[in-house]
């Protein structure tokens, strides 16, 4: 064959081509990278302004984890529901959230304890279930109203709800699917037991988000944020490692919207927190509430700010005209607890004009 011989203006144009396609195919790959990565914490505000997101990998691992996993066992021999599933929720967590030490893990030189949260230090974190797919996006419109968005962690309790909301999940915006995590009483004891399993089960994925180091705000999704509440833990940040609100009574914590600073003392306060839920059996079963009333003593160490109850009243004090009328300017959070089941919280919201979906 004859030998073809290239101009020197031919060999400058494919060499050209060849460094364009390498570049196009570093820039994709540093994209791709960037794109799958999430981040847990807030995000700026967009002055009231959604743009829309686009769905992220996030849920694809969860639509496949089918609940395959070595199985845990209680004392008593017999698998233990929650704790066989621990490890696999943990699994899932490690593998899409970018890890960063606890605040024990890092020298003072670097980090200060008393240091607000950065952008990427804290979720906030809730769970939902079909019944109230609606409160849920009430109280996400109120967020969106306060020109404010947060890293929001969202555990869809059944199927329904997870293709409902996992279409807009995004990096700000992560959708679980964790069906595996049922208790063995779900089916036995009827729908106020399922609602206290949904409640119960939260404290693992509490635990899980906390000893990943990340600072974890829990939030009952039948709330609606009239002022930012996280503002007020900013500007206390040094002072404490955990925010709690109260119950009907002050001496009786409301976890409806508890902050957790990732600290080993507030770790190993939670782990207690989940065992005591995980040992329990038959049909007398403790609360969330309950347990963390008995668990908290056994840190006094932990120094906890108490949330001002006129700031985060009940439903029982927040739907009252009378009490309504002396704090309304007070109030940061309401909500819809104490007032049955979903169709009493939606009457009552609508009632008093918290209701701000068109439906």
């Amino acid at each position: 064959m004859p030998k073809v011989e290239l101009s020197v203006s031919s060999q400058f144009c494919i060499l050209l081509v060849v460094q364009v396609l390498v570049s196009v195919a570093i820039i994709g790959t540093i994209t791709y990278m960037n794109q799958s990565r999430i981040i847990p914490g807030p995000i700026q505000p967009d002055n009231g302004k959604n743009s829309q997101p686009s769905i992220g990998n996030y849920q694809l691992l969860i639509q496949n984890a089918d609940g395959r996993g070595s199985q845990a066992h209680g004392q008593d021999g017999k698998a233990n529901p929650l704790g066989q599933n621990l490890k696999h929720f943990k699994d899932i967590v490690n593998s899409q959230i970018q890890k960063r030490p606890t605040r024990d893990d890092q020298t003072e030189a670097t980090v200060k304890t008393d240091a607000p949260p950065r952008s990427n230090k804290f979720v906030i974190l809730t769970s939902v279930n079909a019944e109230f797919v609606d409160i849920a996006e009430n109280w996400l419109e109120s967020l969106r109203r306060l020109g404010i968005r947060y890293n929001i962690t969202m555990v869809a309790e059944d199927q329904d709800t997870f293709k409902y909301f996992s279409i807009r999940a995004n990096r700000e915006f992560r959708v679980l699917y964790q069906k595996q995590y049922a208790f063995n009483f779900t089916r036995r004891y009827g729908p106020v037991m399922m609602y206290q399993e949904l409640i119960r089960r939260r404290t693992v994925y509490i635990r899980t988000l906390l000893e990943q180091g990340n600072d974890v705000l829990l939030v009952d999704v039948d709330t609606v944020w009239i002022k930012n509440p996280v503002d007020l833990i900013l500007k206390e940040y040094a002072l404490y490692d955990i925010w709690l609100a109260q119950g009907y009574e002050n001496h009786i914590p409301c976890p409806c919207f508890m902050y957790m600073k990732s600290t080993s003392e507030v770790v190993a306060m939670v782990r207690e927190w989940v065992k005591r839920l995980e040992n329990q059996r038959g049909r007398s079963l403790e609360s969330d509430q309950v347990a963390l009333t008995k668990v908290l003593p056994l840190f006094p160490d932990i120094p906890i700010q108490k949330m001002s109850f006129e700031k985060f009243p009940t439903g029982k004090h927040y739907f009252d005209r009378a009490w309504l009328a002396l704090h309304k300017q007070e109030v940061y959070v309401a909500h819809g607890n104490h007032l049955g089941r979903h169709d009493g919280k939606k009457k009552k919201l609508k009632e008093f004009g918290l209701w701000m979906l068109n439906y």
